[in-house]
C-alpha cells in the first residue's frame, strides 16, 4: 500500500517528481559514478562495457544507475540480476533491473519468507517474476540465487530485510500540497472572470431575468442606472511566502543543492 501510494505520487504529482529527480541528480549526477583506471586497456574495456551493460539493450551505465536509484527512492528497493551473455563482445556481464513488484511475496515456506530464501539470517536467493505481473498477467516466478542478484535498499532498522520508500514521511504533505496548488489554480481562474456587480439603493437586482442571477463572464459590464454604483469582484490573495517555498522546492530542489549543478562523483581505480 505504501509503495503503491509513493509510486502514484511520483507518476502524477509534479512536486514529488521534481523532488525525486533532484535527489537522483544530486546523488548520481549527470555522469553517474564512473571509475577511472590507470590501465588504458582496462579503461577501454570498461567504457565499452558501460555502453552495453543493460540486458534489455536500452540504457547505458549512467541510465541504469539513475534507474536503480529512482526505484530505491520511490519504491524503497530494486533488484539487479547479473546475467552472463557469452555471445556479448568484451565483458559478457549484463545487468537486468527489476522493481520490488517483481518479487513473488506469495512464496513462503520453512526457509522462505515473502519471496526471499534465508539460511539463518542471510538471504541466499529470491523468487522473482521475469516480467511485471501487473502487466503480463499470470506468470510463474523463478528462483535466482543471491550471488546472481543484488538487492539494493537502505535498511532503516536493525534486521530490516526490505526497503521503504524514501517518500513515506512526506506522502501526506505531497498530496495536500498538490491539492492546494490545484485549488489555487481554480481560485485564480475564478478571479480572472473580471465582472462588475450592480448594486441598487433598495437592494433589487435590475439585471435579473425571471429571478435568474447573471452568470460570471470575463469583461461583463452593464450600464448603471441613476443612484447605482458598482462593486468589482476581487481575486483572493495568495500566501506569497508559501508559494516562494514551493517554487524553490519544485524548481531548484531540496535545500542545500545548487540549481543546475550535477553532483558528479568519480573514483580512480588502479
Amino acid at each position: 500500500m505504501l509503495r503503491a501510494r509513493a509510486q502514484h505520487e511520483f507518476a502524477n504529482n509534479a512536486v514529488a517528481r521534481r523532488a525525486v529527480e533532484s535527489l537522483t541528480n544530486a546523488c548520481w549526477g549527470g555522469s553517474g559514478i564512473t571509475p577511472l583506471f590507470t590501465d588504458r586497456g582496462v579503461q577501454a574495456l570498461w567504457e565499452r562495457w558501460s555502453r552495453a551493460c543493460d540486458a534489455s539493450g536500452r540504457l547505458d551505465w549512467i541510465g541504469l544507475g539513475a534507474q536503480i536509484l529512482t526505484s530505491v527512492i520511490v519504491a524503497g528497493e530494486a533488484f539487479v540480476i547479473l546475467r552472463v551473455d557469452e555471445s556479448a563482445p568484451g565483458v559478457p556481464l549484463r545487468l537486468q533491473i527489476l522493481g520490488p513488484e517483481h518479487l513473488d511475496e506469495s512464496r513462503t515456506d520453512g526457509s522462505t519468507l515473502a519471496g526471499i530464501r534465508y539460511e539463518g539470517a542471510r538471504p541466499v536467493g529470491y523468487w522473482l517474476f521475469p516480467r511485471n505481473p501487473a502487466l503480463a498477467g499470470a506468470v510463474d516466478s523463478v528462483y535466482v540465487p543471491a550471488e546472481r542478484c543484488l538487492h539494493v535498499f537502505r535498511p532503516l532498522a536493525p534486521g530490516a530485510t526490505r526497503g521503504v520508500s524514501w517518500l513515506a514521511p512526506v506522502l501526506i504533505a505531497l498530496r495536500e500540497l498538490d491539492e492546494y496548488l490545484q485549488a489555487a489554480l481554480t481560485r485564480a481562474k475564478v478571479g480572472a472572470l473580471f465582472s462588475g456587480f450592480v448594486r441598487t439603493p433598495d437592494g433589487s437586482n435590475p439585471l435579473a431575468q425571471n429571478g435568474a442571477v447573471p452568470a460570471l463572464e470575463p469583461g461583463t459590464m452593464v450600464r448603471l442606472q441613476p443612484g447605482e454604483d458598482v462593486e468589482f469582484a476581487r481575486e483572493g490573495g495568495f500566501h506569497d511566502e508559501f508559494f516562494a517555498v514551493v517554487e524553490e522546492f519544485a524548481v531548484v530542489g531540496p535545500p542545500g543543492q545548487e540549481p543546475g549543478v550535477d553532483a558528479v562523483h568519480r573514483s580512480t581505480v588502479p
